[in-house]
């Protein structure tokens, strides 16, 4: 279900769509590389079917591309950034679709080995409360990796840090997933984030 602050993000995104990759490089991310690099220490079958969740322009899927992974699926609110992503011709599929708590349409079930989401789950975004939801749509003992930004622990994220800690603890017990690593990473330059991989139980 779409929001008054989700139109605003989408809207965000579609009026700076073309010139998007271009700043993004300029300004230093480095999430998407320590998200790539995850994705193939975990994911050794090249044919693995992955899900680029919250896709944008394309950056992760084109590094996982290059990496030699081919059947990629992208999923992102935007339009005119999915018109970017379809440009670099690494997506098998793409999905034009919001992520909430609701099934995707278009989406199949027990379908992927992983899904990858680079800055997707953060404050005012998508909420922890969608992994549930996608967990549907992977395969069993595949995952979702994601990042969080760790630019300043203020008391929202904190908040939010210990809500997840709640979850995961929840969704363990409820054998649908476990958080089987959370490591150090960087988000833009030498700002701290964390890497959180769930495999589905």
């Amino acid at each position: 279900m779409k929001t008054e602050k989700t139109n605003d993000v989408i809207g965000w995104y579609n009026k700076n769509s073309e010139l998007y990759d271009k700043n993004f490089l300029n300004a230093g991310f480095r999430y998407h590389l320590c998200l790539a690099e995850t994705v193939v220490e975990y994911v050794s079958n090249k044919r693995a079917v992955i899900l680029d969740l919250g896709a944008g322009s394309g950056i992760i899927g084109k590094l996982l591309f290059d990496r030699g992974f081919l059947t990629i699926d992208a999923l992102d609110a935007s339009q005119k950034m999915l018109d970017i992503a379809i440009r670099k011709r690494v997506y098998r599929n793409t999905l034009l679709a919001t992520i909430g708590t609701e099934k995707i349409k278009g989406l199949t079930e027990d379908s992927y080995d992983a899904v990858v989401a680079g800055g997707v789950f953060s404050v005012g975004t998508v909420q922890y409360s969608s992994i549930p939801m996608l967990m549907d749509y992977v395969k069993k003992g595949g995952y979702i990796i994601f990042n969080v930004a760790e630019k300043s622990m203020s008391e929202i994220q904190a908040l939010s840090a210990r809500k997840f800690q709640i979850l995961s603890s929840q969704w363990e017990e409820a054998k649908l997933c476990r958080c089987v690593e959370e490591r150090a990473s960087f988000h833009i330059n030498d700002e701290p984030a964390k890497i959180i991989v769930l495999q589905k139980m």
